[in-house]
């Protein structure tokens, strides 16, 4: 009987394996299935990381709140043209008609400009006390050139002010003047007035060396396949830009003087150490630089955290205005009093030259309130060569870099003027060669 039993026992064992062994031959089969469908079908595409999920519900009504005053264009002060729209007969009927409302709408439109040839017919004349013949000289056209002011001014606004290529001012040219002008004859344009315009970047190097503050930055900048450098010194009124093959505190000498006095906003590059050494003017660093190394660094060295940690704390209480100057330059002499603790060498020289080299040369702005506290200003007055270098890839001559920072130091220091270019620069070149 026990021999049976167990018989029995093994049989049932042997049928539940066998079942088990077919549930688990399915579900192979299935993710078999299951792969060879996912092998068939189209790889998933990589999610690009500045791709956003699609917002399912808005989160706000559109638009202003209720109650919001709006605001429209206002009418203009001048009107140059009054146009009678009226009804003598009823256009349906014939019947002549009174008026009895009349309603104002002003548009603002444009007149579509066109091309005017001029002919001068110059009379010389005899003076018989000076014993010369007198030539008089047009006004609105230089000598030898066969094209007035206002169309070369308009050529240099486009290129250094709007940042166009020289085939799009061609085609503005052609569309809107009707006036066919080569690429050649614009190429001379600019590197003709950038040559006439020669004397007011020098009045604006010699007014920058006046000023209290310079903003200073450079970046590369290619001529005829040649690496140099593109500085610009701005501040609020005056921008100027110098292409150079060295980027050296020579470059920076040469447009602010060797008797500069003011302060100098810049980076943490080496050469504004020379500057400083060899002229009168003091640095103030760029907060967001310093700001930016000590956070590389942090993500590198563990012993960083603390550093750039305490620096946002500094800078942010500047910024609110929390704590006197004495105060902050104790919390910086903290931090070079702890660098002893640092194992990494990189970390030791970013601590020794932030909290020990350039110690006053942090927080100039909390006393001066013309200086900023980071570089920004100069970041911004690269941008739009840095466009143009996109676009363009620099320049193919020494010419057109000599015209390059000339035109771009004259317009853009008068935009931040707020005067207007075609206006002032007429009134130069009237001044100074007609």
């Amino acid at each position: 009987m026990d021999l049976k039993k167990r018989v029995e026992e093994l049989e049932e064992l042997i049928k539940r394996q066998s079942e088990i062994i077919e549930q688990q031959a399915n579900e192979i089969n299935n993710l078999k299935k299951k792969v060879k469908e996912l092998e068939s079908a189209d790889p998933p595409k990589p999610k690009l990381s500045f791709i956003k999920e699609p917002v399912k519900t808005r989160q706000h009504k559109p638009g202003q709140k209720q109650g919001h005053q709006g605001h429209s264009r206002p009418l203009p002060q001048e009107v140059d043209e009054e146009v009678e729209v009226k009804y003598d007969r009823c256009p349906d009927c014939n019947t002549k008609l009174k008026t009895t409302e009349v309603r104002h709408r002003y548009v603002e439109d444009i007149v579509f400009p066109r091309k005017i040839v001029k002919r001068y017919n110059i009379h010389n004349s005899w003076c018989p006390k000076c014993k010369e013949v007198k030539k008089p000289k047009p006004k609105d056209a230089l000598p030898k050139c066969r094209f007035g002011l206002t169309l070369m001014l308009f050529v240099c606004f486009q290129k250094f002010g709007l940042l166009l290529t020289i085939n799009k001012i061609q085609k503005e040219l052609a569309t809107y003047f009707d006036l066919q002008v080569s690429q050649g004859e614009i190429s001379q344009i600019i590197t003709r007035l950038g040559m006439l315009f020669s004397g007011k970047f020098e009045e604006l190097k010699q007014e920058m060396r006046e000023l209290a503050v310079s903003y200073t930055d450079e970046t590369g900048w290619r001529t005829n396949g040649k690496n140099k450098w593109l500085w610009t010194f701005i501040n609020e009124k005056i921008a100027i830009y110098k292409i150079d093959k060295s980027r050296s505190h020579k470059v920076a000498l040469d447009i602010l003087g060797k008797d500069y006095s003011g302060i100098v906003s810049a980076d943490r590059y080496c050469t504004y150490n020379t500057l400083e050494e060899k002229t009168n003017c003091k640095q103030q660093k760029c907060w967001t630089h310093i700001l930016r190394n000590s956070k590389d660094l942090a993500e590198h060295y563990k012993e960083a955290e603390y550093v750039h940690r305490r620096l946002k704390q500094i800078y942010k209480a500047t910024i609110e205005s929390k704590v006197t100057k004495d105060k902050l330059l104790r919390w910086i002499d903290l931090i070079a009093e702890n660098r002893k603790r640092c194992k990494s060498t990189e970390v030791k020289k970013f601590v020794n030259s932030i909290c020990k080299k350039h110690r006053e040369n942090l927080f100039r702005f909390v006393d001066n309130p013309e200086v900023e506290s980071t570089n920004n200003r100069a970041e911004r007055g690269l941008k739009p060569l840095v466009i143009m270098r996109k676009i363009s890839g620099g320049n193919r001559s020494e010419k057109g870099e000599r015209a390059t920072e000339i035109m771009s130091s004259v317009i853009n220091s008068w935009q931040l003027q707020g005067r207007n270019f075609f206006q002032e620069g007429t009134n130069f070149l009237q001044k100074q060669f007609l």
